[in-house]
């Protein structure tokens, strides 16, 4: 079995909450850290990403922009090695599945206290995945009760889905992702299909409980 490797005790933070963000810093720094930066917006997470190169990204799911599952993907694309962290008051069994889908280490609750973050660090350092113990009845109630989890979207896939959420058209999503409408189309009838669900109202209900907005309510 290879070694997980080893990562500096470097760390960016991402949030759209100010007060958040202070709060990890203290905590990060508390365990040695050195936080390199902050963002507020999984675009500029992507940016600090490419120009400091951590060991560690603490993220919360729902930002503008860019949600936190958006940002993590695209950075495993070009950084393998780096430990991500989610940080989120969503506590669905749909969402974490998405989150560990999307390319996270660990999913944590908002309220964590210094203990679990530093279980939560050691444990992804180890190469192992981390779910806070609070979650862990939400997703043996998702197994019993015999409902299927969400089913495995790309990350090109919940782009598109955020945007069909946030009211874009065919044409507009597929402006803003450098891609033809017809590859929008097929997207969005795959997503329907995997998602069983057959309106925009449908999706966008999905969309927010997967905290892929950045005006839920409960993010």
């Amino acid at each position: 079995m290879t070694a997980p490797v080893s990562r500096p005790k470097t760390a960016l933070i991402a949030d759209d909450h100010l007060l958040v963000r202070s709060g990890v810093r203290l905590l990060l720094q508390s365990l040695g850290f050195e936080v390199q930066g902050e963002a507020g917006d999984g675009q500029q997470l992507i940016d600090l990403h490419a120009r400091h190169r951590p060991g560690f990204l603490i993220v919360d799911v729902t930002m503008p922009v860019k949600s936190g599952l958006q940002a993590i993907a695209e950075i495993r694309r070009v950084d393998t090695d780096v430990r991500a962290l989610i940080v989120s008051n969503l506590d669905t069994a749909d969402a974490i599945n998405l989150a560990f889908t999307s390319g996270a280490d660990a999913y944590l609750v908002k309220d964590f206290a210094l203990p679990e973050l530093e279980q939560a660090i050691a444990a992804t350092q180890r190469g192992d995945k981390y779910l806070s113990p609070r979650l862990t009845g939400v997703m043996l109630a998702g197994l019993g009760s015999g409902q299927p989890a969400t089913p495995m979207l790309t990350p090109r896939q919940i782009e598109i889905l955020r945007l069909i959420a946030l009211g874009s058209t065919n044409k507009e999503a597929a402006r803003a992702l450098g891609i033809s409408p017809k590859t929008v189309d097929f997207h969005r009838q795959d997503i329907m299909r995997r998602l069983d669900v057959h309106d925009v109202a449908g999706l966008t209900r999905h969309a927010i409980r997967l905290g892929l907005l950045a005006n839920d309510p409960l993010a």
